[in-house]
């Protein structure tokens, strides 16, 4: 009898230890930020977003964004006339110091400074995004000039963002994850 107890522990034990071994995940996000960076007259956010995969490792399902990146940069102004924002150039500096032009990347050079309810930035911006723009996560220099208001009377800025790589790894069993939201 004493036998048979302890074959049903152990086997209870080796299935629950199983089944946490079976489903280990992992969260990886990563990616650039700058937040609220405050210069002439503007307020920058910059963020990236990749494509979203998820694989296995070793037995661990790993889900993480992966290259290429893509770049969004917010530019707010402190007044409240201004209406349009309209990006004249846009390089990322490399390693080796040299520019290199994303501006044909760009979404749109001519940006509407508008509110957007949804998003969690609370003054009118405008919003620039670079397609696939970035193949690492490491921190890059963007330097970008623009103009605001009219071509005639509108005033150009320069402005040079560094903006920093970040990674936040998350480990979690889905079996347990499963089971403590029932």
């Amino acid at each position: 009898m004493r036998k048979g107890c302890l074959f049903i522990v152990a086997a209870t034990l080796l299935i629950i230890g199983a089944t946490l071994l079976l489903t280990r995940s992992q969260t990886i996000e990563r990616g650039l930020r700058l937040d609220s960076f405050n210069s002439e007259g503007f307020i920058y956010n910059a963020w990236s977003c990749g494509n979203w995969v998820e694989s296995r490792k070793s037995g661990v399902r790993v889900s993480t964004y992966a290259p290429p990146y893509t770049l969004v940069v917010v530019v707010q102004p402190h007044r409240s006339d201004v209406k349009v924002v309209e990006l004249l150039s846009a390089s990322i500096i490399g390693e080796d110091r040299v520019a290199y032009s994303v501006l044909d990347r760009v979404r749109s050079a001519i940006e509407q400074v508008e509110a957007r309810p949804r998003s969690g930035i609370g003054s009118p911006y405008a919003a620039f995004t670079f397609e696939s723009v970035l193949e690492s996560i490491d921190d890059t220099s963007l330097e970008l000039k623009f103009r605001v208001g009219s071509e005639a009377s509108g005033a150009s800025f320069t402005q040079s963002l560094e903006i920093l790589g970040f990674e936040k790894k998350t480990r979690s069993f889905t079996f347990l994850d499963a089971i403590s939201g029932v």
